[in-house]
Formats: structure tokens, sequence, C-alpha cells
């Protein structure tokens, strides 16, 4: 299934983002505090404490995770100085099982739930109310991002948005040809074959045929 467009690619590169922040945000979004302290007090390595702390902040502000590769630079140096260490951690140590348990013990600690099967078929279906409304792409991917939120529920990424709205679009779709083939007559349906022809009936009129999203 091709995705619908819906973003700009700036606009893709922006919601993908890993959030930028100043030096005073920093000293918030990756404040150790004492129940972080006791987390930390379980981990063995640097690095996974490192890792611990990059993702808790940008869960803070993005509601979602992110891979070791999409770190700031500066954030990683921020955090290593507040756990002082006096090497510099390396982070490809940070393995993806380990990623997936923090990942775990963060959406517990702000009574989130992860992006399951089970909440993409949810979030299609608050996407397919919004389509019904006739609402643009656009806005469908912000009322779906929305709800999230206010949901607690782990935010896709883009192309995770792309596919459950262009779901829902083409399930909106499908809803209405069924309605209509119920309810159309065969006479009414010669009629409708013939408008959405490609051939010019000769009245200077022609008709674009309608094209699905597949």
């Amino acid at each position: 299934m091709n995705n619908i467009f819906i973003l700009s690619k700036e606009k893709i590169r922006a919601f993908n983002a890993v959030p930028k922040f100043s030096h005073e945000e920093r000293d918030v979004m990756f404040m150790i505090t004492k129940k972080v302290r006791r987390i930390l007090n379980k981990m063995r390595t640097p690095e996974n404490k490192v890792g611990f702390i990059l993702q808790r902040g940008y869960f803070q502000v993005k509601g979602r995770f992110f891979n070791v590769d999409k770190f700031r630079a500066l954030d990683k140096k921020h955090v290593e100085r507040l756990l002082g260490l006096k090497k510099t951690t390396n982070l490809e140590r940070y393995s993806s099982t380990t990623a997936a348990n923090h990942k775990a013990i963060i959406l517990r600690q702000y009574h989130w739930v992860a992006l399951s099967n089970k909440k993409k078929n949810l979030l299609e279906q608050h996407a397919l109310l919004h389509v019904d409304k006739k609402k643009s792409a656009e806005n469908v991917l912000f009322a779906v991002f929305d709800y999230c939120w206010k949901s607690k529920i782990e935010i896709p990424s883009y192309n995770q948005f792309a596919e459950i709205i262009s779901q829902s679009f083409i399930d909106y779709e499908n809803t209405i040809l069924s309605r209509l083939q119920d309810q159309i007559t065969e006479k009414q349906k010669i009629l409708l074959k013939e408008l959405l022809s490609d051939k010019n009936d000769g009245s200077g009129i022609t008709v674009t045929p309608l094209r699905k999203i597949n």
C-alpha cells in the first residue's frame, strides 16, 4: 500500500527529529531525581545510564522513542557531566534490547502505553472518524496525534502515522463504495460508468476517473 501525501519533507524532518534543547532546558529534561537515581543504581554500565536518561528526556517532550544514532551529541555530553563520568561513553554499546527495557520502564513511570498493533487499530478507527468529517490528511494526522497525547499512547513515527491515516482513507472509501453498491440500481450503474468514462461524449466535457488509494 502506498501512503498518501500528508506533510512536506521539511515538516516530516521536524516531526521525526529529536527535540533540540537549550542549556536551561537540558537541566530540566535530564534532571536526575531521587526516583531516577534509584533506577540508575540498578544499571551496570555508564552507556545504559546515559541512554536511559536521554530516552527519558526526549520522551517527556515527544512522547516517543528514538534510535541511538538520533541522540544529540550536546545532550550526551550534558548527561555525562551530570553523572560525573570522566570518560566519553560509547552508545554503540547501548543495545536495542536494553533500550527496549528502558522504554518499558519509562512508559510505566509516566503511565503511558506502548504503540501495539491493537493500539494502531484503535488509532485507525479514531482517524476514520475525522476522515468522515471531510478533514484534510494533515488535519487527521494532528487529530490522531492529539488523541495519542490525551490517551497516553506512545506517539507513532511519521511513517507509522502515514500508514494509519492512509488505511483510514481506504477504509472510508471502501465503506462508501459498499453503501453505493447496495443502493444503486443497474440503470444508475450504467449511467455512472458512462459518466466516469475517459471518452469525450462530444459535448466538450471530459470527466477524469476517480482514483483509489492503493
